[in-house]
């Protein structure tokens, strides 16, 4: 089970505290459903979770599969102030809600579990232009580091991550 998307995008308004603000940031996904073997998906109303309002991609609504559990990250700070922000699944969500459900299956994660599948975009393309596609792919990979393996890359944040109601430590 997986997403069709490889990045979540945090910019502006979706931005995470302690994530500076005025830079962009990218979720890597694919380690994120990796983690998901070990995980429960669970229940929630889509009125609990901030998504993305607009879904404009009619042919990735139409081909998404509606049956993958979203992810979500609990406590995080979103434009909506609602307990759960979306960080993958806006089509799947979509879709669901156009077939006249109110709730779905979602991964809560916390901010410091996903911390480290967090990548600063600049620094993330710099890195892509400067190598091969593969070696670029695993200088950005988790799966050698593990959660919380820090940021010796300069690619992720440095620091401890929010605490579970979404303000700095």
């Amino acid at each position: 089970m997986r997403s069709s998307a490889s990045f979540h995008v945090i910019q502006g308004d979706w931005h995470l505290p302690p994530l500076d603000r005025q830079r962009t940031w990218l979720v890597w996904i694919e380690p994120l459903f990796e983690r998901t073997a070990t995980r429960s998906a669970v229940r929630l109303p889509f009125d609990a979770v901030c998504y993305r309002k607009k879904c404009m991609e009619e042919k990735r609504l139409a081909a998404c599969d509606p049956d993958v559990p979203g992810l979500v990250l609990q406590g995080a700070a979103n434009p909506c102030g609602l307990p759960y922000r979306l960080i993958d699944g806006n089509h799947r969500l979509h879709r669901q809600m156009r077939a006249g459900l109110r709730e779905g299956w979602f991964f809560v994660f916390r901010f410091e579990e996903i911390a480290d599948c967090i990548l600063d975009y600049e620094r993330y393309m710099a890195s892509l232009r400067s190598r091969p596609v593969n070696a670029a792919r695993q200088h950005a990979g988790v799966a050698a580091r593990g959660p919380g393996a820090g940021s010796a890359d300069g690619l992720r944040p440095a620091g401890p991550g929010p605490a579970a109601d979404g303000s700095p430590d």
